[in-house]
């Protein structure tokens, strides 16, 4: 949802573009929330090499999802103005 919501900024009918970002910062919201929980349940587990696996998967997704957002951000700003 968040890299469609970056298309959208970049590439779509500029009076979407609110809606664009929006979609961009309940995406965030998403992956934020889902992270906590990712955490959290971490804690219970025993198998450490299993941790380190979902941790750096955790950690991937979260760098990728601050990108995009950085270019939907950058969106808004230079195509909407906002």
């Amino acid at each position: 949802v968040l890299a469609l919501a970056e298309r959208v900024a970049a590439l779509g009918n500029i009076n979407a573009i609110t809606d664009a970002g929006s979609a961009g910062a309940l995406a965030m919201a998403s992956i934020k929330s889902a992270g906590y929980n990712v955490k959290i349940n971490l804690a219970d587990l025993i198998d450490e090499v299993t941790i380190e696996r979902m941790q750096t998967q955790l950690n991937q997704i979260e760098k990728r999802a601050i990108k995009i957002e950085v270019q939907l951000l950058n969106d808004l700003k230079e195509r909407g103005h906002i």
